[in-house]
């Protein structure tokens, strides 16, 4: 079933506004990973030229390394248990919870109320996005680390809570502008005002 026009509009304004993060995210991350990922299949000079083409023999010398073994437990516990997870669940989980519960206690309380047309998966779906953070993440973290150990792991913590919620928060919108159904006329702007307009 294809959209409407309107849902593909709602869906357009979405991505334009996920779009500048998007950018950031493939010109800082995904592109730079996958030309690593190109290179580890060939041999290459201490200068980076290649040379001869390896396939997949990097990959069996490391995945068969009793070193590189243990690295990774270490590593692993050390990324679970530290400073990344409190950041990324923060940003991913906190900020989704404190804002969709804030708002959703608003509107039941009856002090405010859904835009006409809008949905609880789309206020859902904005409230996963506010998990994204760069600048102020950035600042507040270096702010509370400084130069110390743990900076490094302070900004991978930043990185993957903020991938996190531009994902799933586009997902979740998708999700929405799909099975989006127009509100009751009573949750109308004009509606709203009636019921105050009333002596």
């Amino acid at each position: 079933m294809g959209l409407s026009r309107r849902e593909a509009g709602s869906l357009a304004t979405g991505l334009a506004y996920l779009a500048p993060s998007l950018i950031l995210f493939a010109a800082f991350v995904f592109i730079p990973l996958g030309r690593t990922i190109y290179l580890s299949l060939f041999n290459t000079r201490a200068t980076g030229a290649i040379t001869t083409f390896a396939g997949l023999d990097h990959y069996i010398e490391l995945l068969t390394s009793p070193t590189f073994h243990r690295g990774l437990v270490a590593t692993t516990l050390f990324a679970l248990y530290t400073v990344p997870l409190g950041i990324a669940l923060g940003l991913f989980l906190g900020k989704q919870i404190g804002v969709f519960g804030s708002a959703a206690l608003v509107i039941r309380a009856g002090w405010a109320r859904l835009p006409n047309g809008a949905s609880w998966r789309a206020l859902y779906g904005t409230s996963i996005l506010t998990g994204i953070g760069f600048t102020m993440s950035l600042f507040i973290g270096t702010l509370a680390f400084g130069e110390s150990k743990h900076e490094a792991t302070m900004r991978l913590g930043v990185l993957v809570g903020s991938a996190l919620s531009t994902i799933v928060g586009a997902i979740v919108l998708s999700l929405a502008a799909r099975g989006s159904i127009p509100t009751s006329r009573s949750q109308s702007p004009a509606a709203f005002g009636e019921r105050f307009e009333q002596p």
